[in-house]
């Protein structure tokens, strides 16, 4: 009972953010907004989003 347990407790936990990677693959990125500043999430990493005039861009949570 307790490896069944184990294995769903698992299963549910490495499904996090699937849906943001499934998103990331259809459209190449993603965007999150964390602590008040904009990120642009990719499948292979994030970067800061930048506004075209150069300055970071800033969002609401």
């Amino acid at each position: 009972m307790m490896r069944m347990i184990l294995m769903v407790a698992t299963s549910v936990l490495s499904a996090c953010a699937v849906g943001e990677r499934i998103n990331t693959a259809v459209t190449g990125h993603t965007t999150q907004c964390i602590d008040g500043v904009e990120y642009v999430q990719f499948a292979s990493g994030a970067s800061v989003a930048y506004s075209p005039d150069g300055k970071i861009k800033t969002c609401r949570n």
